[in-house]
């Protein structure tokens, strides 16, 4: 998903709709409104049917507005893996309920990384300020993501690689 102007959103879902998935994807250079988002879920139906938002081996980076890159507002439930939410204009990452991220970068977004509720971490995650209030194994607070340009790396879908003077390797 690129180059979208909207006024609230690039990929957004509320109500009574279960789980979805965003997998291998690649969400960046989208315009949205002040309060805009690139990724937004809300409540199901009541409180217990909550609708849940994975995120999985995807790069959300570059997007325009002051709204979050990825919201999950409400009862919904937000879990973030192996996911880079880097570069973008408003914050990285708000949620208001239930959220894990597991080998997530979160850096250089806006005014935050991590706005309202502070994900449980499952570990080996990078913040690169401490919005995030992380506390896992592995995790790097404070952490220098040194990420290079959004690019075709090789893989399935354009990443924005970790250069060798990242926190973020484990081979340093």
């Amino acid at each position: 998903f690129t180059g979208n102007t909207n006024g609230t959103g690039t990929i957004r879902y509320f109500g009574d709709i279960g789980s979805g998935l965003v997998e291998r994807t690649r969400i960046y250079d989208n315009k949205m409104a002040l309060a805009g988002y690139a990724i937004a879920g809300a409540v199901g139906a009541d409180a217990t049917d909550p609708t849940e938002l994975t995120i999985r081996n995807s790069t959300i980076s570059g997007n325009h507005g002051n709204g979050p890159a990825v919201r999950a507002n409400d009862d919904a439930v937000l879990r973030v893996g192996s996911a880079t939410i880097a570069g973008n204009d408003g914050p990285g990452l708000w949620s208001s309920f239930d959220t894990t991220i597991k080998n997530t970068i979160l850096a250089a977004n806006g005014t935050d990384n991590c706005v309202t509720t502070s994900p449980s971490s499952l570990g080996y995650n990078l913040d690169s300020r401490d919005d995030c209030k992380l506390g896992g194994p592995g995790d790097i607070v404070n952490g220098n993501a040194a990420l290079g340009a959004l690019k075709d790396n090789g893989g399935p879908n354009w990443t924005r690689a970790v250069r060798t003077s990242s926190d973020a390797r484990h081979d340093r």
